[in-house]
């Protein structure tokens, strides 16, 4: 028998791809995780590094180089405010000593329009070092003190979410990485059952007998009906179906059940007969080789016996029946009574005795009983052999 293996191999060659695939992501992981292994820590390392200096840099620049600012501003206005009043006052004294003469000479007047331009100079640079002082203290000053806070804080913020993400991510991708290894071990688990299972699609029998359709189960066949409407072309199984049963030829055991109350007959090793059902007229030996003792069902055991079969074939087949038979109790000396004359006393029910004729009376006496078969029960003491027994209570009047 052979199954359409059309959707079988196209799931086995994505299984072989998707191993392949895993066993790729792998090896990038890994190599990714031996770069991180080296880079996590060097990475913390600049953070923190980067930290410290601008922790220096922020005290520093508190500690000295605002005020430094300050004063280079300051400084720088009144180096301007000075070089336009040394311009202003030079040009004063040009004009008042070239004022004194009648005429001014050419290179008088050269030398006078010279320092007007340089007062001019110098009072367009005092506006702008006034303007430049003003605008540092009015909003350049406030700024840089911000931006200094500021990078501080923000360096810190950028720090203390480095020391959180970096060791978070190098353990991410190690945990990534195991998982990836388990992942690849199970991808490649499921290619291995895949490729054992395509041995299988073809069915060969693992030994010579008889084909059944269907499950074999405690002497029973089931399942037959049902598979018949499967086991055509282009039908379908279901997983855990039994499709199927050999059965070695000529079959040599038997399955029976018994009872709660014989079950304590039953050992290994015990001998007995078969009779099939079939064949009436044979009997094969047979002997106990396994007794359950969990019911299968309410006050049901099974049992198993293996059957001694002639050298001549018998038309034998499984699933067939018949009657066994087992000597479980034998005593040729025993006493034997009608189990309806053993009575049992009210208070005690334990105690048995029996009623002895004696003549034309008869006596009460105990007695032990031993086994039971059908309606006949044994006697252990109290009784000998030849003595007569009551069937029935007597009445209360007659009893001595």
């Amino acid at each position: 028998m052979r199954f359409d293996r059309e959707e079988f191999d196209r799931a086995l060659v994505d299984q072989e791809r998707a191993v392949r695939s895993a066993e790729m992501a792998l090896e990038d992981a890994q190599k990714l995780l031996v770069l991180m292994e080296k880079t996590v820590p060097f990475d913390l390392a600049t953070a923190e590094r980067s930290l410290q200096m601008t922790k220096e840099d922020t005290e520093r620049y508190f500690a000295r180089e605002r005020d430094l600012s300050i004063r280079s501003y300051e400084m720088n206005l009144r180096s301007a405010r000075m070089a336009l009043e040394s311009a202003e006052e030079e040009l004063r004294q040009l004009e008042k000593m070239y004022k004194a003469d009648d005429l001014v000479e050419e290179t008088e007047e050269f030398i006078l329009k010279r320092q007007q331009f340089a007062v001019e100079r110098a009072r367009f640079i005092f506006e702008l070092e006034q303007d430049r002082y003003e605008q540092f203290h009015q909003r350049s000053l406030a700024r840089m003190d911000e931006s200094m806070r500021r990078d501080l804080e923000r360096i810190s913020y950028l720090t203390e979410r480095s020391r959180i993400n970096l060791p978070s991510l190098l353990a991410q991708q190690r945990m990534s990485v195991e998982q990836m290894k388990i992942d690849l071990e199970r991808a490649k688990d499921r290619l291995g059952k895949l490729r054992a299972d395509a041995a299988l699609l073809e069915i060969k029998a693992p030994c010579d007998g008889i084909v059944y359709y269907g499950e074999f189960s405690r002497g029973e066949w089931g399942g037959a009906t049902t598979l018949l409407s499967k086991l055509r072309p282009g039908g379908s199984l279901t997983k855990g179906d039994v499709i199927m049963t050999i059965v070695q030829m000529p079959p040599q055991t038997v399955r029976f059940s018994v009872g709660e109350a014989d079950l304590r007959w039953m050992t290994v090793g015990l001998e007995g007969s078969v009779k099939p059902k079939g064949l009436p007229q044979v009997s094969l030996p047979a002997c106990v080789t396994n007794v359950k003792t969990i019911p299968v069902a309410a006050d049901r055991f099974d049992v198993v016996a293996e059957v001694t079969l002639p050298k001549k074939p018998l038309p034998l087949v499984p699933a067939m029946t018949g009657t066994i038979r087992f000597n479980v109790y034998v005593k040729e000396d025993a006493i034997v009574v009608p189990a309806k004359a053993v009575f049992a006393e009210e208070l005690n029910p334990d105690e048995r005795y029996v009623y002895v004729v004696k003549g034309d009376k008869y006596e009460k006496r105990p007695v032990t009983v031993g086994e039971q078969v059908k309606d006949n029960l044994e006697i252990l003491s109290g009784l000998h052999d030849g003595e007569e027994i009551l069937l029935e209570k007597p009445q209360e009047k007659s009893e001595t």
